[in-house]
């Protein structure tokens, strides 16, 4: 009789189970995307005015560079469309003014 309560006992202690709920459930987001390099766990459930959390900022400042460079670029490509255009305009202030005659000669009419 023993040993049967002593099998049931072990059987229920190692075989249950219990369910864990979180108490509160936060969601946190970031504008920016990397690793978290800094938490600082003294100001967990706290408010706090100095810095709580580190992101490592490698993927925006090498997107900061490929911007940078690309500001670089399309002002050069402004600038040669300047240059195109100052071009393009002196070209038609000089022929604004040009007039001539076109002759239309039908078939059919008599030359004098």
């Amino acid at each position: 009789m023993h040993l049967i309560f002593s099998l049931f006992l072990v059987t229920f202690v190692f075989g249950y189970y219990a369910k864990v709920e979180p108490f509160e459930v936060f969601n946190i987001k970031s504008d920016i995307v990397g690793k978290v390099i800094y938490v600082d766990k003294d100001c967990e459930a706290k408010k706090c005015k100095n810095v709580v959390i580190k992101v490592d900022k490698y993927q925006d400042e090498l997107e900061l560079k490929n911007l940078q460079t690309q500001l670089k670029n399309f002002q050069l490509i402004l600038q040669s469309q300047e240059s195109i255009l100052k071009r393009k305009k002196a070209t038609y202030e000089i022929y604004k003014n040009l007039t001539t005659k076109f002759y239309y000669i039908t078939i059919g009419d008599k030359q004098k």
